[in-house]
């Protein structure tokens, strides 16, 4: 008779953990849903705005003295994308390939935007030295 009971309490414990399981499931899902970012359909980037606090100013007109300056104040040009902004065209445009610029776009859109420049090198083909060819022109 006792024999019968020793499976009793291993099924009740497992029956319990099967329910916190369910239940934690069921909570990150609302939370994940809550959180989850409000894609552009057209763009497919997130709605990120610019973390730069440094005045937007075109290029043209600048002597190579007030752009050596900017970039050493804001430690970019200023006409520099914003790496939360920029679409995969605007990537191509500064010489990425369309693949790596595909790559940094999901990278931005998983993590719900760029923190840090210095984040960019995890992405697959951006290693340090690419990132550095390349920093001048991105900006948060």
């Amino acid at each position: 008779m006792l024999g019968g009971l020793k499976g009793v309490p291993r099924l009740l414990i497992l029956g319990c953990f099967a329910v916190f399981l369910a239940v934690c499931a069921a909570t990150g899902k609302r939370y994940l849903d809550q959180t989850k970012p409000d894609l552009n359909a057209a763009t497919g980037h997130t709605e990120v705005k610019s973390l730069s606090t440094a005045p937007v100013r075109p290029i043209k007109g600048m002597s190579a003295t007030e752009v050596a300056a900017y970039i050493a104040q804001y430690g970019h040009r200023p006409d520099a994308i914003s790496v939360n902004e920029a679409t995969e065209d605007d990537f191509c445009k500064l010489g990425m390939s369309r693949s790596l610029a595909e790559r940094i776009i999901q990278r931005r859109n998983q993590r719900l935007g760029i923190n840090t420049i210095e984040e960019l090198q995890y992405v697959k083909g951006m290693g340090p030295a690419r990132l550095e060819r390349y920093r001048q022109f991105l900006k948060l």
